[in-house]
């Protein structure tokens, strides 16, 4: 896998399916509600979380270190928005987001794809998006079989990225940093997806503190107090990211134990839907999380 010039790293593969991978098999929940229960759950969520977006938008915090920017949502003690009641039998979910991808070549270029349905191909090129119902932090992962005998590795956030650890806020669909490339060859690859809620306790993002502390406006020309500040919150950033890293070795280790994210419910588009579309609405698969963290393992099959 790659992933283009500002990830110089693999690409993520995203098709969402059961595979052999034992890890891929017990890391996704069965859907417990409908598609119509989900979208109208999804979007009730949303709507409440845009109602006291200003709330959210004073809460968040700049740290800058040197030329680089980092938003956080610092820890809070309750939620500014709960989520709305669930349909009668149908567990509550802190966390709904909507997940899809645009191709970038090809004859269908510029069309959103079905990640549940879509037949990929070699070297393909994507970008991912998810639309969230409240304010949230992503990591991206890719992982690899036993018998690879390699660790996952870490693809976002990043601290050369700043920007992948801001919160993405509701309201409007968000591009996920970075182009998406496939490898040229036929092997299965596979990807996880961690979600924190911002200022949720389990969100490793909201460790990075500086801003609370004072330490908003250091600069490559700062005082020696001002560059400890900026040492000590650089630390603070990759801690974060290491966060993201120990949750998803976790969640893959044994799901749904001590400390592990929960597991994504998946809820994709409707049988009979488009799996290719210029809208996102008719291939976006809504994902429910049962926690403040929770986690889905997903697999590509190349055609």
């Amino acid at each position: 896998m790659s992933m283009a010039p500002r990830i110089s790293v693999a690409t993520i593969a995203l098709a969402v399916g059961i595979a052999p991978l034992a890890q891929a098999q017990t890391a996704t929940a069965t859907a417990a509600v409908t598609r119509q229960q989900a979208v109208a759950y999804y979007h009730q969520y949303k709507n409440a979380s845009m109602a006291v977006a200003g709330q959210v938008k004073a809460l968040s915090k700049t740290v800058q270190l040197g030329d680089k920017k980092f938003v956080v949502i610092p820890e809070q003690p309750t939620p500014l928005v709960q989520p709305p009641a669930p349909p009668p039998g149908v567990p509550t979910y802190p966390l709904a987001v909507r997940i899809y991808a645009k191709l970038l070549q090809g004859p269908q270029a510029g069309q959103y794809i079905n990640i549940a349905k879509y037949k990929w191909q070699r070297k393909e090129e994507f970008h991912v998006f998810v639309d969230t119902a409240v304010p949230i932090n992503i990591a991206f992962f890719q992982n690899f079989p036993p018998e690879a005998d390699r660790p996952s590795e870490q693809r976002l956030p990043k601290p050369e990225i700043p920007e992948s650890f801001n919160p993405v806020m509701p309201g409007a669909p968000y591009q996920i940093p970075g182009k998406f490339i496939l490898d040229d060859n036929f092997v299965t690859e596979y990807m996880s997806v961690v979600v924190a809620r911002a200022g949720s306790p389990a969100n490793p993002v909201c460790q990075i503190n500086g801003a609370a502390n004072g330490a908003a406006t250091a600069t490559a020309t700062a005082t020696a107090t001002a560059s400890s500040t900026i040492t000590t919150t650089s630390d603070e950033v990759l801690k974060a990211a290491k966060g993201f890293h120990t949750t998803n070795a976790k969640g893959l280790k044994s799901p749904g134990g001590p400390g592990a994210p929960g597991k994504f419910v998946i809820v994709p588009p409707d049988a009979g839907t488009p799996t290719v579309s210029p809208n996102p609405d008719d291939v976006a698969t809504i994902l429910l999380g049962p926690g403040d963290l929770s986690q889905l393992q997903i697999a590509i099959h190349k055609d």
